[in-house]
């Protein structure tokens, strides 16, 4: 049976908008041999001409024998149409597996799989059609909510300026931390992971540049205080190791509240999708994303810029926020009077311009000038600047940040003029 041609006899029948198939989660590629002519004939037929042809005209300029099809509604030739269509995916992208497998390649047939298995769970829906005065009445209600409500309306930064100016982290919102290495940009994350935490959201933390065992480690000195060298190091008191009893228990009552993916240097987007589909997170954290890999891509600025567009999608399908950080390139420094000044943009991200330019909101975390020190050092109080590079709607901003690592501490300071 040919499922394409009754739902675009249905189209015909009706005299519907071909326009329809983006609603229906449908493209021309879900039709195949004759059918992807006729679909293709009457889309290019409607945008020409502004109505749609007769079966004739089809049968005619699209050189095919038409097939004529029992009546039924449109949601069934669809669901035909889509139960099909993932089986072709499926059984081409299996196949896909094995030749690559016939050559012994293991790694690369494992991210083959990945991919099919995030193409198959991804919405194909397309472009939503909505009217203007629907969304509208959606912004109103949102606005009166955000009026009403007493509580930052996304989640927050930890940081009261970007929240501020920002309302919070969003829904759909892809936001890029770059700095230069070791800056501090981890502990801003693992910082910004609790604050979200507490407020009572899901958190995922993904971790490419340390282990697990690292990261909780510090995430374990930021939420009790206790210096994260002497747990380092194995320096702590029968009291400090009692608190730190106390916070397993706190943290085991929201188990399922923060995960941590230790993906190292194997990892892949499409693993980290799948995960953020299976845990369903409010929040994502996916510290060191520059070193993510993509299935089939080899070279590192296609594999970050593939990277980004995959986390800014992932954004917009699943109305989550999600954090990633990159590093600045050298292009960031500069000499003035004899010392080396670190000045971030968009076009100084290592590798690709992708992470700035899809970022929703950009954010550059540098050492403070005043303190001349390149280092990042764990036993003394520092002062970082944060400065947003791209907001939303045009904000901009810089503020200073203190790491007090003695009390496990980061804090904004106060905003500053950063000219």
């Amino acid at each position: 049976m040919s499922i394409g041609f009754g739902y675009i006899q249905k189209l015909l029948d009706t005299n519907t908008a071909p326009t329809i198939l983006s609603e229906h989660g449908l493209s021309a590629s879900h039709f195949v041999g004759d059918e992807r002519a006729a679909i293709d004939f009457v889309i290019n037929f409607f945008s020409q001409y502004g109505e749609l042809p007769t079966r004739e005209v089809i049968s005619a300029g699209a050189d095919i024998t038409w097939t004529e099809m029992p009546d039924s509604p449109f949601e069934f030739w669809r669901d035909q149409i889509q139960e099909r269509f993932t089986f072709n995916q499926i059984t081409s992208g299996l196949q896909h597996v094995r030749d690559i497998l016939r050559e012994d390649d293991v790694q690369r047939a494992a991210g083959a799989l990945q991919q099919l298995a995030v193409g198959l769970q991804s919405t194909l829906s397309g472009f939503e059609s909505s009217l203007v005065a629907d969304i509208l009445v959606r912004v109103i209600e949102r606005h009166s909510v955000i009026r009403e409500s007493v509580d930052l309306i996304g989640i927050s930064f930890g940081l009261p300026f970007l929240d501020e100016m920002t309302g919070g982290a969003q829904g759909g919102d892809f936001i890029v931390l770059a700095s230069r290495p070791g800056v501090g940009k981890s502990y801003y994350f693992l910082h910004a992971a609790l604050e979200a935490w507490r407020a009572g959201h899901r958190v995922m933390f993904v971790t490419l540049e340390m282990t697990s065992d690292q990261c909780v480690m510090r995430l374990a000195a930021l939420s009790t205080g206790i210096p994260h060298t002497l747990i380092k190091i194995g320096r702590l008191s029968d009291i400090a190791v009692s608190v730190l009893r106390q916070q397993v228990a706190v943290f085991r009552e929201n188990n399922d509240n923060f995960r941590f993916l230790e993906a190292s240097l194997v990892g892949s987007v499409e693993d980290i999708i799948l995960r953020i589909r299976e845990y369903r997170p409010d929040v994502v954290f996916v510290d060191g994303a520059y070193m993510l890999k993509v299935a089939d891509t080899k070279q590192r600025w296609d594999r970050v810029m593939s990277v980004a567009e995959e986390l800014k999608k992932t954004c917009l399908r699943l109305s989550i926020p999600i954090f990633a950080s990159y590093q600045q390139g050298r292009q960031a420094v500069r000499m003035r009077g004899g010392t080396e000044q670190v000045r971030g943009s968009l076009g100084t991200i290592m590798y690709s311009d992708a992470p700035g330019q899809l970022a929703t909101i950009a954010l550059d975390l540098r050492n403070d000038d005043a303190e001349v020190s390149q280092s990042f050092t764990l036993s003394a109080v520092r002062h970082k600047v944060m400065t947003v590079l791209k907001g939303r709607e045009g904000e901009s901003g810089s503020a200073l940040i203190q790491y007090d690592m003695a009390r496990m501490r980061i804090a904004q300071e106060r905003i500053i003029d950063d000219a």
